[in-house]
C-alpha cells in the first residue's frame, strides 16, 4: 500500500511517498508490546502506578483514563512499517522501495568492519626531529 503525505514544518514542508508494508513476525512481536502498555496504562489508570509518559493515557483535569480510540489505531496498524522515499513510483516501486531498505544493513555491516578494521591497526607516533621541524616550519 502507498501514499503521499505531507512532511515537514513551514518552508521545508514537503510531499513524501511512503510505502507501507506488512509482516505477520511484526505484527506479532507489535501485539505483544502493545499489550504491556495497554496493561501499563491501565495501572496508571487504576492508581496502581504513577503517571509519566505513557502510551494510552488520556489526562483530563484530574481524570487519568485509557485512550480507547489510539489504542485501537494502533491495533490496526499492528505490523505494518512505513517506508518514507522521495522517490517517484515511476523511477521503483513500492517492493523495490522496501528491499532497497531491507539491503542498508548490508553497507552498515561493511562501514563497521572498516571501523574495527581501522581499531585494530596500531599507530606510530614520530617524536623528534621530524616534529621539530614542524614547529619550524609553523613558527
Amino acid at each position: 500500500m502507498e501514499l503521499t503525505r505531507p512532511m515537514g514544518q513551514g518552508r521545508d514542508r514537503r510531499d513524501r511517498r511512503v510505502v507501507w508494508h506488512y509482516k505477520w513476525e511484526r505484527a506479532q512481536r507489535d501485539r505483544r508490546t502493545l499489550s504491556a502498555q495497554i496493561d501499563r496504562a491501565q495501572r496508571v489508570a487504576h492508581r496502581a502506578e504513577p503517571l509519566k509518559k505513557q502510551r494510552f493515557v488520556k489526562l483530563i483535569g484530574q481524570n487519568v483514563t485509557l485512550d480507547e480510540a489510539s489504542i485501537e489505531r494502533a491495533r490496526q496498524a499492528a505490523g505494518y512499517k512505513g517506508y518514507v522515499t522521495n522517490i517517484d513510483s515511476t523511477i521503483m516501486d513500492g517492493h523495490a522501495a522496501v528491499a532497497s531498505y531491507h539491503d542498508l544493513w548490508k553497507v552498515e555491516q561493511s562501514f563497521r568492519m572498516a571501523k574495527s578494521d581501522l581499531k585494530a591497526r596500531p599507530v606510530f607516533h614520530c617524536l623528534g626531529r621530524l616534529s621539530e621541524s614542524a614547529v619550524l616550519m609553523i613558527g
